[in-house]
């Protein structure tokens, strides 16, 4: 049987061609595998029935091939612009908005914005948030912690940059203000 290889995928096939190809031979991990590289969901009936060494080379696959699509949607949407300071240089991340482990997060590109890797980081550990008039902002709160602990050097410098985020053209590409919304709450950021 031909095996066919994403070009986004080709380092995660090296790492793991092995266990892949040995399952070759059983039907339903290949359907499975063949759900996951389109980014369909795998029914949990069909997942308990193969090996659990299988069952977790399928999940990886599944996760890769979701990472990648929201990626390359997420930074085709923002021309590969950093949303907040509007650098390209291949120095870009998609990050989701609602955090992947929270309840009602998605891989949709409402749930996306395009941010350099440092104001992604911040963001992610909740120093800056985005309001629901897509505003960047500083979370005092955070920043306070910082401060007591004498590790906000450089903080003037990095704030200049915040803002009104670039949004895509596309309006329907925007942000979710609910997932906005959602993600504030899961950061415990009151607004």
């Amino acid at each position: 049987m031909p095996i066919w290889i994403r070009p986004d995928q080709l380092l995660s096939y090296t790492l793991s061609a092995a266990q892949l190809h040995s399952l070759g031979a059983d039907a339903k991990a290949v359907s499975l595998l063949k759900l996951a590289v389109d980014l369909k969901p795998l029914p949990s009936s069909q997942m308990e029935q193969i090996p659990l060494e299988r069952m977790r080379v399928v999940q990886t696959i599944s996760t890769l091939s979701r990472d990648s699509s929201f990626r390359r949607t997420v930074l085709s949407s923002y021309n590969n612009t950093c949303a907040v300071t509007a650098a390209q240089l291949q120095l870009v991340d998609a990050a989701h908005i609602l955090p992947v482990g929270a309840k009602g997060s998605s891989d949709r590109i409402e749930n996306g914005v395009c941010l350099a890797p440092t104001y992604h980081r911040a963001y992610d550990l909740g120093i800056i948030y985005i309001d629901d008039r897509y505003v960047v902002r500083a979370n005092e709160a955070k920043l306070d912690r910082l401060r007591a602990l004498n590790l906000n050097g450089g903080e003037a410098k990095f704030m200049a940059s915040l803002g009104r985020l670039s949004l895509p053209r596309i309006k329907a590409d925007w942000p979710s203000v609910e997932m906005i919304r959602q993600a504030n709450a899961f950061r415990g950021i009151a607004l």
